[in-house]
């Protein structure tokens, strides 16, 4: 039976040193917001919204979805206020008017749009001013009529400043506009096929030339494009997609803007009875930065032979960074990508504490009216659960109060002997409540370590509170008082009472049968690249409280975000209750030395270490499970908060001592790896996080 594997301890880590921490000053995007698959009533919604709130459109474009129309538009905040204007689902006769009547307002047409609706061709546009005089512009053109105007119009001086293929009746058909404007060398290209343009785009990208615009049209049911590149520009990183498929443009989407490239143009055509789209984007990361982050992550994630990786950064709230590295699916080719979800093992238990105390938080209750408290107990006739029970060999076990399972002191032997109690899985034994029954009654005795001996997780018995120990089931037992205080399965409860008040909405179970991409899961990978799959009770990972969820790093994040005592987002726990989910016990008590000052209540805090490098950590988790690991941290340091989780088990890299920081009491007794694994099977990838102090990260927020 495949099993949970815990990790306790961080792997090794380099982020230390506030003072090394560099002054930020990097860039402050504009603003933009990026709207498609709109109607048109929404269009002119959306087209009005972002006006007021002082948005200036920067491109618009119409196209047919199983034959009805739709816009996508891009808006961006300008640096400064100019006048302009927009219009949209003219006539060719209409479109022609509103040039000459806004230029009576001194309003040049700067961006047009064709696009086919029920054999009539309609045309969108955008106007500013112009320092360059009022243009010339040809609304429909066949390929051979715009290359004559293209020849004639650069004879008398005139600059082509954008160009927009559509069809009409199948056939290509141009739209263009020309100034004489001054400007860097540019080239032009129109009627290439897919092929044609890929070569075009990379011989010109040899040359120095920056692509600027390029329109994308279907005739004869083949995509063909037009094109404008200019020499140099600002020298800012940049990227461009054409072509991409209706159906995998939001992916692509999310992974441009979550590396944090931003907009400066979209266009989509019709193609077939879909659409296509075309994007390009700016990078406001220096290029060193940028291949710190692209190339330097990536040889990280492969230094440590895992499959991929998804990787998620805040600063003092704000997300900065996310994005997959490696491959989700080897065997398909299938790149990982920001949206996949990954188990996240053990980081599982920090949201069944927030869960916890969300619950404790609304005045839950149980038991025919007694208020859910940490003091609350879990088994006897007053006791959350009154059908578990405490075996012939734990009768102290019976005293034990919901807090001293989230803080792994109930007295249940844990990581720290071979002792400790199996996941609730004999699905025989019937419900989850009488599979833990089951579970803890296999409990043996344990002595109590010799003096001065190494720790042996004994003695077993003994009473709640008196020692720390890690161990899964005691958050199968704090999953079974969510569902039974919510009358339902803990993952809706959990959707309740955490994900949705933190505004996600993707977190799911792991899917525990063969794998299955369409779910949106990478797949999961052992040491030995074979895929980790599970066979347990009711189709669920075999400790769901324990390390049963699935999500995104940038997800993850945000969960984190949720719960970091820091005003942006809001939290969704008040401060007292925050404050008692991250309170240890050792606290209480600081001479106990079998307490665990670095540990709360499902929460890692305060100094840790592990292969002898320290750091100093507000809260946070790591997991370890069959098929990956996970990392999820907010620090002090620099006030960054990070998540990584990787889709494969590490292989070993070092063995290793673990430590705390000079004057950290107490150091946790777990190893890095695992039960019986004293290896930082991680350290290389952990090492990664360095990067962020040495990126001069914008001035934005992600989300």
């Amino acid at each position: 039976m495949l099993r949970l594997v815990t990790r306790l301890l961080l792997p090794c880590l380099v982020l230390l040193a506030a003072s090394a921490l560099p002054v930020w000053a990097g860039q402050t995007p504009l603003p933009w917001v990026a709207r498609d698959g709109l109607s048109a009533a929404d269009y002119q919604k959306a087209f009005d919204d972002f006006g007021k709130d002082g948005f200036e459109l920067a491109s618009v474009s119409g196209y047919l979805v199983n034959g009805e129309l739709r816009y996508a538009a891009l808006w961006r905040k300008p640096a400064s206020a100019e006048p302009w204007a927009a219009r949209h689902g003219l006539s060719a006769a209409d479109f022609q008017k509103a040039i000459d009547d806004l230029a009576k307002d001194g309003l040049s047409l700067a961006y047009v749009d064709g696009y086919e609706v029920g054999g009539t061709p309609l045309f969108a546009g955008i106007w500013r001013k112009s320092a360059a005089g009022f243009p010339v512009v040809k609304l429909a053109m066949d390929g051979a009529q715009y290359q004559a105007e293209f020849d004639a119009m650069k004879t008398e001086g005139f600059r082509l400043q954008h160009v927009a293929g559509y069809t009409h009746s199948g056939a290509a058909v141009y739209a263009a506009i020309w100034n004489k404007a001054g400007g860097p060398e540019a080239v032009a290209r129109h009627g290439l096929t897919g092929a044609e343009y890929q070569q075009a785009f990379d011989d010109l990208a040899k040359q120095g030339f920056r692509l600027k615009e390029v329109s994308g049209y279907s005739p004869g049911g083949v995509d063909h494009y037009a094109a404008i590149w200019e020499k140099g520009g600002d020298g800012a990183p940049w990227i461009a997609h054409n072509g991409v498929p209706l159906s995998e443009y939001q992916t692509s989407f999310d992974i441009d803007r979550f590396q944090g490239w931003q907009p400066l143009y979209v266009q989509a055509f019709t193609s077939g009875g879909s659409a296509r789209f075309d994007t390009i984007w700016e990078s406001p990361f220096s290029g060193a930065d940028l291949d710190t982050l692209q190339s330097k992550l990536l040889k990280a994630t492969q230094s440590v032979h895992v499959a991929g990786l998804s990787i998620a950064i805040a600063r003092n709230g704000h997300l900065l960074y996310a994005s997959g590295l490696g491959m989700a699916d080897k065997e398909a080719g299938i790149a990982m990508n920001v949206n996949h979800r990954l188990r996240v093992g053990s980081v599982s238990k920090t949201i069944t504490s927030v869960a916890i105390f969300r619950l404790i938080q609304s005045g839950a209750t149980f038991g025919g009216g007694k208020k859910l408290t940490l003091n609350s107990p879990i088994m006897g006739p007053d006791g959350i659960l009154p059908d578990l029970q405490a075996p012939p060999l734990l009768p102290q076990l019976a005293s034990a109060q919901l807090h001293h399972f989230l803080e792994h002191t109930p007295g249940l032997p844990g990581n720290l002997s071979n002792e400790e109690v199996a996941d609730p899985t004999n699905c025989s034994a019937g419900d989850l409540v009488q599979r833990i029954n089951y579970a803890i009654a296999q409990v043996k005795a344990i002595p109590a370590p010799p003096p001065g001996g190494p720790a042996n997780g004994g003695p077993i018995p003994r009473a709640p509170g008196v020692a720390f120990d890690y161990s899964n089931i005691d958050f199968a037992i704090a999953q079974a008082v969510i569902e039974r205080i919510k009358n339902g399965p803990y993952a809706g409860a959990v959707m309740q009472q955490v994900f949705a008040p933190a505004g996600l909405t993707q977190p799911a179970l792991f899917h525990t049968g063969p794998y299955d991409p369409s779910i949106g899961e990478a797949k999961q990978y052992a040491k030995d690249g074979s895929y980790a799959e599970y066979d347990t009770c009711d189709n669920l990972p075999p400790n769901v409280g324990a390390g049963g969820w699935d999500m995104s790093a940038k997800d993850l994040l945000r969960y984190l975000l949720a719960e970091d005592g820091l005003t942006s987002p809001p939290d969704i726990l008040n401060a007292n209750e925050r404050k008692d989910m991250l309170h240890s016990p050792a606290e209480d008590d600081p001479s106990d030395q079998a307490l665990v000052a670095g540990y709360a209540r499902g929460w890692q805090i305060g100094s840790w270490g592990a292969c002898n490098v320290g750091w100093n950590i507000v809260q946070g988790h790591n997991g370890g499970i069959q098929g990956g690991f996970s990392d999820m941290y907010f620090l002090e340091e620099g006030g960054f908060s990070f998540v990584l989780i990787a889709n494969q088990e590490a292989a070993a890299s070092a063995k290793c001592t673990p430590s705390a920081p000079a004057g950290a009491p107490n150091p946790p007794p777990a190893s890095c790896g695992g039960k019986n694994e004293p290896v930082c099977a991680d350290e290389p990838m952990a090492r990664i996080i360095d990067l962020i102090r040495r990126v001069d990260w914008p001035n934005y927020d992600l989300f």
